[in-house]
């Protein structure tokens, strides 16, 4: 990341709010959920060892929660480059092109995932709205000590 670019900046500082709110699975969670998949991207299939992605099923960017019930093991083609914010089960059917037997496996298997975590996590409104003020509040402070700090080069 260029810790120099202010919008990278700020995205990573709304991040980090989010982070407070929702944390990212835990180092066991993360294992247990690459054990169950085989290590292998719940998408494609693709061997995917110990250096994959985690991809939420639904995104974080809809409301999706960090919580380990909504995320599983993705190659980075899958989730850096071809699911972005599709819904998975589309998704997922796509990159099975057709076969539908292969798709219901892979789709049994995502489901069973979930069903071994527990109730999917869904963040309150409540919180998402306040966690969606407090970080425009901190990038608008931060944009204001940026153009100070620019004013200070001349």
């Amino acid at each position: 990341m260029d810790l120099s670019n202010p919008a990278q900046i700020k995205n990573l500082m709304r991040r980090c709010l989010r982070l407070q709110l929702d944390p990212e699975p835990t180092r066991m969670e993360r294992l247990r959920a690459f054990e169950h998949f085989e290590h292998r991207c719940a998408y494609c299939g693709d061997d995917v060892g110990g250096g994959g992605d985690l991809d939420h099923l639904v995104s974080a960017a809809i409301g999706g929660s960090n919580h380990i019930s909504n995320r599983v093991p993705s190659c980075r083609n899958c989730n850096q480059k071809e699911k972005l914010g599709n819904p998975w089960l589309e998704f997922l059917r796509r990159k099975c092109c057709g076969d539908e037997s292969l798709f219901l496996d892979r789709r049994r298997m995502i489901e069973q995932w979930r069903g071994q975590c527990g109730p999917v996590a869904v963040i309150p409104d409540e919180a998402l709205r306040v966690l969606t003020e407090e970080a425009r509040q901190v990038t608008s402070e931060f944009d204001l000590a940026c153009s100070r700090i620019r004013g200070l080069r001349t």
